[in-house]
């Protein structure tokens, strides 16, 4: 039975839980699920994912401040709503 997966990560940058999402992803999407990976920053990529899952990132950059996270939270919930 194929299933709709979806992954959140904070962004494709090297790190832990980077790997392990993006390592992941590529395992769903070699059981022929379909696999949607959402990036919540954009930028420079350390990771790769099959060419078979559905990248989303946003296209705008966070600002410090209390100000910058809410507008970033707001951005990202539109974001969403594109998928």
């Amino acid at each position: 039975m194929t299933k709709n997966i979806c992954i959140v990560s904070p962004s494709l940058k090297m790190g832990g839980i980077e790997r392990a999402l993006s390592v992941l992803a590529d395992y769903f999407v070699q059981q022929e699920h379909s696999v949607t990976f959402i990036s919540a920053q954009g930028g420079e990529k350390f990771y790769s994912l099959d060419k078979r899952i559905l990248f989303f990132e946003p296209d705008f950059k966070r600002k410090g401040g209390i100000f910058g996270k809410i507008l970033f939270f707001y951005s990202m919930l539109f974001l969403s709503g594109k998928l």
